[in-house]
């Protein structure tokens, strides 16, 4: 797929206390994939490459879902991880990322 983001160099996960928009409270974060392994994420309409946002209730906000590739450094796509976040915030996971949103393995 065209686009996406890469979250190989880590990422963090932020909260809203205020619940002004800031996401200004750091909650985690996280240092870079391991050697040869990437992350690449892409969002559906309406959202951003770079960032998910739960709401309160745990459903994505501001997008229809939101998918990772976690891609090994062997394999390519048939032994990569494909992470899909529906609008409700469930996650679900398998293998093979071929037909996944996301940036290609």
């Amino acid at each position: 797929a065209a686009g996406g983001a890469n979250w190989t160099t880590g990422w963090s996960v932020s909260a809203d206390i205020a619940r002004n928009g800031t996401y200004t409270d750091l909650v985690r974060a996280t240092g870079a994939a391991k050697e040869g392994f990437t992350v690449k994420s892409k969002a559906g309409s309406g959202g951003t490459d770079n960032r998910v946002i739960f709401d309160v209730s745990g459903s994505v906000e501001s997008t229809s879902a939101f998918d990772l590739n976690v891609c090994r450094p062997w394999g390519g796509a048939s032994k990569a991880r494909w992470v899909h976040v529906s609008p409700s915030g469930m996650l679900t996971s398998r293998r093979d990322t071929s037909a996944s949103p996301a940036p290609s393995c």
